[in-house]
């Protein structure tokens, strides 16, 4: 594959899959590129100018990742207590299909249903993940500072303020489920 891209640093670099008829979601992602082990966010691309090509960006598709968008939902309520620190600029609920502290295993984005975005400062929020069919071993609010990235540490630091829950729990297409409340601390 080859295009064209302003000079700038991305973030992501990624295939999407979709049906015909459907709507892009971060779900529609069934393959990124990773430069390195971490496989929480996929490894930025800087393009330094406009007649540089960068290569090789090589992307693994993974066709069982490819999801359909349906009204697979997980729904459930956070409440925020304390003050949010500074350098989060936006928070998402996330559940998981593939997860362990000891030993730890990691998913990998394409593992991962995401809520909208959140907010910094608010006290409570109803969330709703957009999921596929599936058991999800691993729910939890994930905090995002300026970067943007997610790393181990943010699991952890996720863990230690009420914001993971590590109850598994089966979901349906097309149906419902209710997520886990959380209570963070800060």
């Amino acid at each position: 594959y080859t295009f064209k891209l302003r000079p700038a640093t991305y973030k992501a670099i990624g295939v999407v899959w979709r049906s015909v008829g459907t709507n892009f979601d971060l779900l529609s992602i069934c393959g990124a590129y990773f430069a390195g082990t971490d496989s929480l966010a996929p490894s930025e691309v800087v393009v330094p100018d406009a007649n540089t090509i960068v290569e090789p960006i090589s992307i693994l598709v993974n066709k069982s990742k490819a999801r359909k968008i349906t009204d697979t939902k997980i729904i459930g309520k956070i409440v925020f207590n304390g003050n949010w620190p500074s350098n989060f600029v936006e928070a998402r609920v996330v559940a998981t299909t593939k997860f362990n502290i000891f030993p730890t295993i990691l998913p990998t984005i394409l593992d991962f249903g995401f809520s909208s975005p959140i907010s910094p400062g608010i006290d409570s929020y109803d969330y709703i993940v957009n999921a596929f069919p599936g058991t999800f071993v691993a729910t939890g609010v994930v905090f995002f500072n300026e970067t943007r990235t997610l790393t181990v540490n943010d699991v952890f630091y996720s863990s230690e303020v009420g914001a993971l829950d590590l109850t598994p729990y089966t979901v349906v297409e097309d149906q419902h489920y209710d997520g886990p409340t959380f209570n963070v601390k800060f």
